[in-house]
This record gives structure tokens, C-alpha cells and sequence, in this order.
């Protein structure tokens, strides 16, 4: 094959694509337009590879004109002998003033033979680190993502962390059409949730402009619900750049985006709301200060298939569980998995279970401890026995006061001059901590261990007639403690 080849297309206008609106005028998504240049170059050579498609650029908007049903518009493609087929969109603009018509070329992309496409291990796939702020489906589409219902397929939020984002996509379209390159509407709302992660953390409202590779393993369909994992890859005032991986409900990869590319499209009047844009400060900052690592898991973050990073020990647990707990010692091995790559770095690469938490044995390069309470999973690493807590800011521990506390806590709980629950709170944090650093039942540690100052931040315990620092840290309505015997 080789050559370039011109072919007259008409783009169909159903009344659905006017809800595209992103800040105006009506104007053709970048998911269609991919439809458009992958499905002319299959009918035009019914062997080329459509399933993956390289150096894509959305250079203009397409306007969709009003009162009628297409437009007419030119596909340009130019196929190599290597397999490979550019193609190209264009449209025949005519200049107002000179009345001169010219063809203004609204998006390319290389459809072909690609380097296979690297698996994303799936303790990373399956969680989003870090404590998540929820973006619901209503202020998404009201305030950062401008589009009407058609191409509101975010429907239960995004959940976001400076480790990237997460949500689930829905392929239910007016059309309900079954596209050989996959359904548009997803593609379409994971773009959409990697412009809620720009939008909340550096303030822009950005759009696709291009992408370096899109692997279509499995086409999406319609009527069908996906997850999606947003990764952020390269942050800077002139451009986002994200990898994009969605999956169906099973775990299985359904497609990828490496390198999507996202720029500022309305860069006046669209103030960010305050409730929406993510701050600077690392509510957890005094823990990582104080440990050799810390990794904290959003448990209504995590993936239905995440379980798939388990190893054959971690499944057989997992078995053993009931559905309740199942979440929180999925989030825990998760956590665990996720604090292991970090102190390891490069070393860690593989599958799903290269990291098998049963056996990430202490002592030789860390020590580790792992905590849940309904909502969080943490995970701490220190150079010595550490352990950790986590528990919600709530007045029931109260109610057990007279189980854990000694005589002398007592006294320093009426005489701590902060409020009387919170410093009940550490005491029970610094004592779960204690249990986990030296393997005791919880019981043991309320006799072994003694609190001797209650601080917001740091307090201090006495273990064997020796004195030892716990670290808080409190963060969205519930209280993280670590206690590292050193």
C-alpha cells in the first residue's frame, strides 16, 4: 500500500450531539472524530489494523452547523508499507472577506501496527493512592465539564488524588451503536474525568488536543458500565499529559490512551470554585515525616476487580472472608503492594502478584504495619518495629474509656487541654499501634503500654521503662497514629 487517497465523507448529525457544548457553540467530540478516520480507513482497506492508532491531534474545532442532518467533510488517508495509514479530517472552510475556499484540516492520527502495549500492574489499576476527594456527577457537569445529558456518562463522580483518579463509565448512547473501535461515549467521559483532575488541581479547564498511542484490546459496547484509571504522567502551565486505562467490570483491559494530551481551551471566566479545587497541604505530611513510608487507600476507591492483584496466599484469605470485610483486607494488601513499590523503586515489575504481601517478610529491609478502619487502609514502613492506626473522629470511645486507659491516663486525659474525646482517641490510636509493633493481642498493650503526653501531633509512651514518640495526624474526619519502637 502507498499513496495518498482523498475520500468525500458525510458526517452524520444526530440531535444528541448538540448536548456537546464545552463552553459554546455545539461542535463535534474528538471520540467521533477518531470513529470517523478509523472506521473510513477499515471499510478502505479492510485489512488495516484500526485497534490501534498513534500521534493523534485535535487541531480545530468542528462546529455542527444547525438544521440539518451531516456535514460534508474530506478524509485524507496515506497508507505506508509498513502497514501503517495516516489519515486526516478536513472540512472546506470559505474566508468571509477574500471568499476564497480552502480546506482546514481538523484532526490526524496513524492507525497501525504498534509496540505492544505494557500491562499496569494491578494493584495500581485497581486503587487510587492517597486520601480522595469525591467529585460528584452534578458539580462535574455543572462546573467543569459543560456538556449536556448525552454525554454525562460519569455517573457516580470521579474520586481524586494527587495519585491520579478513578470512576465508572457508562456506554449507554442515544444512538446505541456497537462501533468496531469501541463505543464513543466512554472514551469520551474518561477524558472527561482527566479534565476533572486538571481542573482541581491546577485550576484549568483543559480539553483533549492530542494522544501518543490508543490501544483498543476489546471493544466497548453500549449498556455497559467500565472503570477507568486516571494516571497523571506529566503536569506543566503549558500542557497535562495523562494515561488513560479502562477495563470492564471483570478486570479485563478493554483499551488504553498513553499520552493523552490535555490544554487550556477557556482560559478567561471560568473561575474555580473553592469547594472543588484541590489544596496544597498533605493532611498526612507529619506521618511520612516520621516513617520510612506511608501509603493510605481510599476503600470505596477500589476497583470490583481488585482482588486480581492478589497472590495464590492473598486469594485464600481473601476466600476465607465475609463480604464486609473483604474490602478492607483487599485495601490492606493493596496498601501494603503500593508501600512496596515505593520503597523498592524500580525493582518491583510484573504481574498482578509480584508482590505477595505474605511474604514481604520484616526486619531485612523494613519493618511494616497495616491498619483499616470503614473507610481507609493504611499502610507505614519504618527501620523498626512500627505500627499503625487509623479510626473516625467520633464520640464511641467514650463508652470503652474505663477498658484501656491506666490511672495516670486517666489523669491526663481530665488535665489534657485539648478536647477530652480527641485525647481519648490517641490513647486508643498510640495502644492498637503498640499491639502491632510488638505483636501483642490489643489487651496486652493496654497493661504493657503507657501514654505520658497527649499532643495534637505527637505524643509520648513509655514501653519497658523506655520512651518512645507516636505521631498523629488527623484528615477528613478521623485520626491516622503511627508508633515506631526507635
Amino acid at each position: 500500500m502507498n499513496g495518498r487517497r482523498t475520500f468525500p465523507v458525510r458526517i452524520p448529525i444526530s440531535p444528541y450531539m448538540f448536548d456537546h457544548r464545552p463552553g459554546g457553540p455545539a461542535v463535534y467530540p474528538a471520540a467521533e472524530i477518531i470513529h470517523i478516520l478509523s472506521e473510513t480507513a477499515r471499510k478502505t482497506y479492510p485489512g488495516a489494523d484500526i485497534s490501534c492508532s498513534q500521534g493523534a491531534e485535535f487541531l480545530r474545532f468542528l462546529p455542527l452547523p444547525e438544521n440539518v442532518d451531516g456535514l460534508d467533510a474530506d478524509v485524507e488517508l496515506a497508507p505506508d508499507d509498513s502497514g501503517r495509514i495516516r489519515a486526516a479530517l478536513f472540512t472546506e472552510f470559505k474566508s468571509p472577506r477574500a471568499g476564497i475556499t480552502r480546506p482546514r484540516e481538523h484532526a490526524r492520527m496513524t492507525f497501525g501496527p504498534a509496540p505492544e502495549l505494557p500491562a499496569l500492574p494491578m494493584d495500581i489499576a485497581g486503587a487510587v493512592e492517597g486520601i480522595c476527594r469525591k467529585i460528584g456527577p452534578e458539580p462535574l457537569y455543572r462546573e467543569i465539564v459543560k456538556l449536556g445529558p448525552a454525554y454525562q456518562n460519569i455517573r457516580e463522580g470521579v474520586y481524586l488524588s494527587p495519585d491520579g483518579a478513578s470512576a465508572y463509565l457508562y456506554a449507554d448512547s442515544p444512538a446505541e451503536r456497537e462501533e468496531p473501535s469501541g463505543s464513543p461515549f466512554v472514551i469520551d467521559a474518561a477524558f472527561h474525568a482527566a479534565c476533572v483532575w486538571g481542573y482541581c488541581y491546577t485550576g484549568r479547564v483543559t480539553i483533549p488536543v492530542g494522544y501518543e498511542q490508543r490501544f483498543v484490546r476489546q471493544r466497548t459496547v453500549p449498556r455497559e458500565r467500565y472503570y477507568c484509571r486516571v494516571i497523571p504522567k506529566n503536569i506543566n502551565p503549558e500542557e497535562l499529559t495523562f494515561d488513560l486505562w479502562i477495563y470492564d467490570l471483570q478486570g479485563e483491559c478493554r483499551e488504553a490512551v498513553r499520552g493523552l494530551k490535555m490544554r487550556e481551551a477557556f482560559p478567561a471566566g471560568r473561575e474555580v470554585p473553592p469547594e472543588l479545587r484541590a489544596g496544597p497541604e498533605n493532611p498526612l505530611l507529619n506521618l511520612e515525616e516520621n516513617c520510612l513510608g506511608l501509603t493510605v487507600i481510599e476503600l470505596n476507591a477500589l476497583a470490583p476487580f481488585s482482588s486480581r492483584s492478589f497472590s495464590e496466599p492473598e486469594t485464600s484469605r481473601d476466600k476465607m472472608l465475609g463480604e464486609k470485610r473483604k474490602k478492607s483486607h483487599a485495601g490492606g494488601r493493596i496498601a501494603l503492594k503500593r508501600l512496596v513499590r515505593k520503597l523498592r523503586g524500580s525493582a518491583v515489575a510484573g504481574g498482578p502478584a509480584i508482590i505477595d504481601t505474605f511474604k514481604v517478610k520484616e526486619g531485612n529491609e523494613f519493618y511494616w504495619s497495616v491498619a483499616h478502619d470503614r473507610r481507609f487502609a493504611l499502610a507505614a514502613a519504618g527501620a523498626h518495629p512500627i505500627g499503625a492506626d487509623v479510626e473516625p473522629e467520633n464520640d464511641r470511645i467514650l463508652k470503652c474509656r474505663g477498658i484501656f486507659l491506666s490511672g495516670k491516663e486517666k489523669i491526663l486525659i481530665a488535665e489534657s487541654s485539648g478536647e477530652q474525646t480527641a485525647a481519648l482517641l490517641r490513647v486508643w490510636g498510640i495502644k492498637e499501634a503498640a499491639a502491632k509493633a510488638l505483636k501483642i493481642p490489643l489487651a496486652g498493650a493496654w497493661k504493657k503500654v503507657e501514654v505520658t503526653k497527649i499532643g495534637a501531633r505527637e505524643s509520648v509512651v513509655m514501653i519497658n521503662r523506655q520512651s518512645f514518640s507516636a505521631h498523629h495526624a488527623s484528615a477528613e474526619g478521623h485520626l491516622f497514629t503511627i508508633l515506631e519502637l526507635a
